[in-house]
């Protein structure tokens, strides 16, 4: 027969297991705690983790960003009329890209002329960011019989991101002097975007 010392020591072992493997609250058992494993029931009812932050993609200077997107478009465009008067077959296209140049070259000095008054402080760019860059190296690829079509096509594209362009900054632009030599200046392009339209159609 058993000891009773010995029998009680077998009891108390047992319970001692018993507890080790009873479930802790939340549906953890004592081990899962220890390791900081979840239980089912607290996957379940963990709170949903929160997606990040938006980005603020708003420009930190928008007034100066402004002149320096109106600057490299007129700065595509004067180069790409000057390519356009010695490679357009259409004497139409020619007559469009001598328009274009001229035009453009009048709102390069009027926006420089402005900037003294307009207190934004940006230097004006001096050479063509890599999109229009490539705009202007893409026009020295095809024939003569595809030059027109794609310099008209060109345009098209070109003046209606400025077209939206000035009507954004007319419309919210913070500086005075630049919002309104936008909403003066967006007529001309405005303009500009429906001759390169009808001479796309013209091309048909």
């Amino acid at each position: 027969m058993m000891s009773r010392p010995i029998a009680a020591a077998l009891i108390l072992t047992a319970l001692i297991a018993l507890t080790a493997c009873k479930k802790a609250p939340g549906g953890n058992t004592a081990a899962d705690q220890a390791s900081g494993a979840p239980g089912n029931a607290s996957v379940l009812n963990a709170p949903t983790t929160p997606p990040p932050a938006t980005e603020n993609a708003a420009s930190a200077n928008p007034d100066a960003d402004f002149v320096t997107n109106a600057a490299l478009s007129d700065m595509y465009e004067v180069q790409a009329g000057q390519y356009a008067q010695a490679h357009a077959l259409s004497p139409a296209v020619r007559h469009f890209a001598a328009e274009m140049v001229k035009a453009h070259t009048e709102t390069t000095n009027q926006l420089k002329g402005l900037l003294p008054d307009s207190g934004v402080q940006v230097t004006p760019p001096s050479a063509l960011d890599a999109q229009h860059q490539q705009m202007l190296d893409n026009l020295k690829s095809p024939g003569p019989a595809q030059f027109d079509r794609l310099y008209v096509s060109q345009q098209i594209k070109a003046h209606t991101d400025v077209v939206a362009l000035f009507t954004a900054y007319s419309q919210k632009g913070a500086n005075a002097p630049l919002t309104a030599w936008a909403a003066k200046t967006l007529p001309t392009i405005q303009h500009h975007l429906d001759l390169a339209r009808k001479l796309q159609i013209d091309l048909k």
